[in-house]
């Protein structure tokens, strides 16, 4: 097996900060949301404002604790060199890129904050932490896409080598192969 690079590393340290972050996200909006349905119960004003800011806190409630979930299991994927874990974590992340980019467009600032909707603190509260998302997650996918990264899974773990989910014997049916080949 070849040594793991200090890049894959570096990915899997930058993947903890994405899930940490989509975490705070999540956490974050449903602080706020809280505050939103509050006022939806007894305020006469335009309904317009108050379904947009709840659309728009329900996206990150389920988006920043879905990115978590999928990216922590992920991380525990990557520790081997098996090239599915890398693409689907390139997948998830590129995914995850594009919500954070819209996202990022969609702002609560002016007008919700305006009519007192969602707390102060919460439109640059959101926007920092989608601003860490999204340098983290394409920080990732650029080391992902790096080549020591993609050498170690090339000559990682194949398909055929995993019989049943176990790493292990994985590893070692990579290591006879590439014993046999010498």
């Amino acid at each position: 097996m070849a040594e793991r690079p200090v890049q894959l590393r570096i990915v899997s340290w930058l993947l903890v900060i994405v899930v940490v972050g989509s975490v705070a996200r999540a956490v974050a909006a449903l602080n706020a949301r809280s505050v939103v349905y509050l006022y939806s119960l007894d305020d006469p004003r335009t309904p317009t404002n108050v379904i947009d800011a709840r659309s728009v806190l329900d996206y990150s409630v389920f988006a920043g604790f879905a990115t978590a979930v999928v990216l922590a299991a992920i991380v525990l994927a990557l520790r081997g060199p098996l090239s599915a874990a890398r693409w689907a974590a390139l997948g998830v992340l590129c995914t995850s890129l594009l919500g954070q980019v819209v996202y990022i467009g969609v702002d609560l600032a002016d007008d919700a904050r305006g009519s007192g909707l969602v707390p102060t603190w919460y439109p640059l509260t959101q926007q920092g932490i989608e601003v860490t998302l999204l340098l983290a997650s394409a920080a990732a996918v650029l080391l992902l896409l790096h080549g020591a990264v993609r050498d170690y899974f090339e000559e990682g773990v194949v398909d055929a080598d995993v019989a049943g989910d176990d790493l292990g014997r994985a590893l070692e049916a990579v290591r006879r192969r590439r014993a046999a080949q010498r």
